[in-house]
């Protein structure tokens, strides 16, 4: 769990694609193709398709397109974006004066558990429900020897 945790975008920062996952998306595409490939291979043009086939078939069709699409996306002269003037460049807010944000990375392990402490109503309904399993297991480890004399 803790190192598929470490798969997880970094949350202080917003999510921007690298070259890796154009690299990935890019092997997707050569996949996505080779399994299109291998379908229409298989099914003659006389052949009726089933609805589970034709289930099979637009899947791997908008899988394709998706990633066509997000590698496109992604190669595309990123200049363009930079041209793009916002009217709305003020806050909303106006002038904040914003604090120094203290993040578990940077500081010690004070910062660290109050950085956690944000998990705590999410663990504390994990544990009741872990505890009212182990309760009932108990009871009916009880009850079924009881039920066999």
């Amino acid at each position: 769990m803790f190192l598929a945790a470490g798969l997880l975008p970094d949350p202080d920062v917003p999510f921007s694609p690298s070259l890796s996952h154009s690299h990935a998306w890019i092997a997707g595409i050569i996949m996505e193709a080779l399994q299109l490939a291998m379908f229409c291979n298989q099914q003659s043009l006389v052949s009726v398709l089933s609805r589970v086939e034709y289930l099979q078939l637009g899947l791997v069709m908008v899988r394709l397109v998706l990633f066509v699409a997000m590698v496109a996306l992604y190669f595309q002269p990123m200049y363009a974006w930079s041209r793009i003037q916002l009217d709305e460049t003020e806050p909303l807010l106006g002038e904040v004066d914003s604090k120094p944000v203290r993040d578990a990375q940077h500081g010690g392990w004070l910062d660290y558990v109050v950085g956690f402490s944000t998990l705590f109503p999410f663990l504390w309904s994990v544990v009741f429900v872990v505890s009212v399993g182990c309760l009932l297991n108990r009871e009916i480890g009880h009850l079924i020897p009881d039920a066999c004399n």
